[in-house]
């Protein structure tokens, strides 16, 4: 796809790459849109020159081209993924050919929305089911499924981070910064790694990215891909999508996962809402958070608890010691008689 579209059909208009490059829209909405170019290209088996061209000498209309869309999105997507792109896929329109040739009324009339509902769940595993999955992960998955599923940040904001976006504490447990733009609620906000977790991101190959989950092109590591190796866990520790995709598992099911184990611990429904990026169901209270007495109870209640393969952790220096006496005391057993 070349995104070096730069004709302007009218004053108030704006390139597709302008529009598509926006500094206003935060990485995670660039990539929305990069994606829905890239999903309207294969719904009308042309590249997006050639439909801007098309639109241009009159020979479709903005309506035909997202109306094909929309048709080719229903076959695979959810309606509600269906809606956003709908949305995404007119407000293009409207920046790169101006409001003339993308009217809202008509665009309404001709590509209906549809009615907009949640027609999937998302399967949360357990924690035997998750240690599976740690357990025949590569050490780079194995270390995203921790995060995931300990912090309760979306996959995206996992895999943006950067060394520089831990603070590592002196008990060796960390804690993450996410700025307001990185976020879906648009609000800074922090979440936690336990010291397991970190020792985990510590023993992977350093690089010069800065990123944690480096990628192969020296970016970090793509969502499409990461999602595809965590689906192909799922299936491999018998988790498996219902047949008519009711019931599904994917990253974001490790959201539920991560607050669920909060809760367990004992954290408070605000701190736990507040940590995974809950923001709209704290309502006026998200606005009035106190992160430093939130770092305290998650470290109180919760830094020891969410351990993965030992529940007490702090155990290995005594257990070390207690094998050292044991080894000195069959020695001292089995020498043989007479010897000093």
């Amino acid at each position: 796809m070349n995104l070096c579209l730069g004709v302007l059909i009218a004053p108030d208009t704006i390139s597709l790459f302008d529009w598509l490059e926006d500094s206003s829209i935060s990485p995670v909405g660039r990539r929305n849109r990069r994606y829905v170019v890239t999903e309207l290209e294969k719904a009308n088996q042309q590249s997006i020159e050639s439909i801007f061209e098309s639109i241009k000498s009159d020979k479709v209309t903005v309506y035909s081209i997202v109306k094909r869309y929309l048709d080719y999105m229903r076959k695979s997507h959810t309606p509600y993924t269906t809606y956003v792109h709908r949305s995404i896929a007119i407000a293009m329109f409207e920046s790169t050919l101006g409001e003339e040739n993308a009217r809202r009324r008509t665009f309404d009339r001709l590509c209906p929305g549809g009615a907009v509902y949640v027609s999937q769940i998302k399967m949360c595993p357990s924690k035997e089911q998750l240690l599976t999955m740690l357990k025949m992960s590569s050490p780079s998955y194995k270390a995203v499924l921790a995060v995931l599923s300990i912090s309760g940040m979306r996959i995206g904001e996992a895999l943006s981070r950067k060394w520089t976006d831990l603070e590592i504490c002196n008990e060796g447990f960390a804690k993450v910064n996410l700025r307001a733009n990185e976020t879906k609620a648009r609000y800074r906000r922090h979440t936690f790694l336990t010291k397991e977790v970190v020792d985990m991101l510590k023993i992977l190959p350093t690089n010069n990215s800065g990123y944690i989950f480096e990628g192969h092109t020296g970016g970090h590591l793509g969502y499409v891909p990461t999602e595809a190796n965590i689906k192909e866990l799922y299936a491999r520790a018998g988790l498996i999508d219902a047949s008519d995709r009711s019931e599904i598992y994917t990253s974001h099911s490790l959201r539920t996962f991560a607050s669920d184990w909060l809760r367990e611990c004992g954290l408070g429904e605000k701190y736990c809402l507040a940590i995974v990026g809950h923001k709209n169901k704290l309502g006026a209270e998200g606005s009035y958070l106190d992160w430093n007495r939130i770092e305290s109870e998650w470290k109180i209640k919760c830094s020891e608890k969410m351990v993965f393969f030992s529940e007490k952790p702090k155990d290995y220096e005594r257990v070390k010691d207690e094998n050292s006496d044991l080894k000195a005391l069959l020695a001292a057993v089995l020498k043989p008689p007479g010897r000093t």
